[in-house]
């Protein structure tokens, strides 16, 4: 399950939920491919490098029973 949303100050957050009892891979397509990434999770915080970020898409995983934030700023 997934939602997108855009704020004010123009950052993008993608919010993606596992309910399942599985790590699940996800590749997420960018509104942009540019700026900052960061993926935020239960495992912490971790930033996606520049060259990812400039094909467009994004690899995330996504623990289970659990939520995961993208952030790109």
């Amino acid at each position: 399950m997934h939602s997108i949303w855009a704020s004010q100050d123009d950052k993008i957050g993608y919010v993606l939920v596992n309910w399942s009892g599985e790590p699940e891979q996800v590749t997420l397509e960018l509104v942009r491919n540019k700026g900052i990434v960061k993926i935020v999770n239960s495992s912490g915080n971790s930033h996606v490098p520049e060259r990812e970020v400039a094909t467009g898409k994004v690899s995330a995983t996504v623990p289970p029973r659990s939520v995961a934030l993208v952030e790109q700023s």
